[in-house]
């Protein structure tokens, strides 16, 4: 009866003994990884994402919306957008290369080469 009640207990710390071991174990390799931040970084070769939040200008958010505008085959409302863009920032190219698109598909290659030259 002693040697059956002793073989519980040798058992129990076993278990114990056991998940101690595997919790500190845990522990400290996600405390290793953590305060080390190029650990997966460095594992598959990319480089780490910068912290800034997403924040579109007022003309880029113009220029996104005529993008949009232009793929759903809206040209002139595109147009418009892009010009919104343009307005907001003279110097937006991407905005000119857009419009310049949309009066291409319209087949105004004129006002398309202008906006191309602009870009």
């Amino acid at each position: 009866m002693r040697r059956r009640l002793f073989g519980q207990k040798r058992t129990r710390v076993n278990t114990l003994f056991t998940i101690a071991i595997f919790t500190t174990l845990a522990a400290t390799s996600s405390i290793s990884c953590s305060k080390n931040d190029n650990v997966l970084v460095t594992e598959i070769g990319v480089s780490q994402p910068s912290r800034r939040s997403a924040t579109t200008s007022r003309g880029g958010e113009f220029y996104l919306q005529g993008k949009n505008q232009h793929l759903n085959g809206d040209l002139q409302a595109a147009i418009a957008s892009y010009g919104k863009a343009i307005s907001q920032n003279s110097q937006y190219g991407a905005a000119y290369n857009g419009r310049g698109l949309a009066y291409f598909d319209l087949g105004d290659k004129e006002k398309a080469i202008a906006d191309y030259n602009q870009a």
